[in-house]
């Protein structure tokens, strides 16, 4: 119905973090206010309440996560300059073990997932890691390598580069391609945007959009691309901008407006199915 829900958060603030939604659950990790936060802040979409856990043993920002196989992954961000390793956490063990044990270090690290400001999704059981800065996010350089983790065989695999090389970009999942969308290179912002063919691994461009931002926040809800938020430089988003993967057509819907905040965090909720008693149990 295009509208905006408010939703009060009963935490700090936090900037440069990552969220993920699982099992009806909201779960926001790392960023920073002053410093670095270690806390996980969780939202629960059924029952509408706030709780928190530890997260991550290294309090980092600029991170990635994204679900996979009853498993939450975050991967890079950095820590006073560090650039990090890639944790998982397992929902399903909580109630068995401490609190600070439940995440841990997995797999063997690719170098090039030593990276911030990236992208992160999971598709088909497979995470993949697009684009971010090598370094940090202000003078690092600017990444178009691409990795995939297979968490079967904890095995990397690289992958074609993409055709531009981006960070603070959009990347979503839709029908066997990924998306890449927006965010900035060494020169500065960009309105192209490009997907990855998972069958063919190659990266092909596909229409601009009609903005041109350094940041871009967007999600796929079926076969539509949403850009709800963003930042040019010189001032943000100013209404929803909306693309068709079977069309290739960008539209500025002018119902709403974009999200005010650029730095904000986004993920697709989808709640059909619950049942308030099993999760109770």
């Amino acid at each position: 119905d295009y509208s905006w829900t408010d939703i009060r958060c009963p935490f700090e603030k936090r900037r440069d973090a990552a969220c993920v939604f699982w099992d009806n659950v909201v779960y926001i990790l790392g960023g920073s206010q002053l410093f670095p936060i270690k806390r996980m802040d969780c939202y629960n979409v059924v029952k509408d309440s706030w709780y928190s856990k530890l997260g991550p043993p290294t309090p980092r920002d600029s991170l990635a996560a994204c679900a996979a196989e009853g498993k939450i992954y975050t991967s890079g961000g950095s820590e006073v300059g560090k650039t990090l390793l890639i944790f998982l956490f397992n929902r399903s063990i909580l109630i068995q073990v401490s609190c600070h044990s439940y995440f841990s270090k997995i797999g063997k690290i690719c170098p090039d997932t030593l990276r911030c400001s990236h992208g992160m999704v999971e598709a088909n059981g497979l995470i993949y890691v697009c684009g971010g800065s090598l370094g940090n996010n202000v003078s690092g350089r600017v990444l178009s390598s691409c990795e995939v983790y297979d968490p079967a065989t904890e095995t990397w695999t690289e992958l074609c580069s993409m055709i531009e090389p981006r960070k603070n970009h959009g990347l979503v999942f839709v029908k066997d391609k990924i998306f890449a969308v927006g965010g900035q290179n060494g020169l500065g912002g960009l309105d192209n945007v490009e997907y990855y063919d998972i069958k063919s691994n190659e990266w092909k461009m596909v229409s601009p959009m009609p903005w041109r931002g350094v940041t871009v926040k967007c999600a796929a809800v079926g076969s539509i691309i949403y850009v709800l938020a963003g930042f040019q430089g010189v001032g943000r988003l100013g209404h929803i901008l909306e693309y068709n993967t079977e069309t290739d057509k960008w539209i500025a819907n002018s119902k709403v407006r974009a999200f005010p905040v650029t730095s904000c965090l986004i993920c697709v909720v989808d709640t059909c199915g619950a049942n308030e008693e099993t999760l109770e149990t």
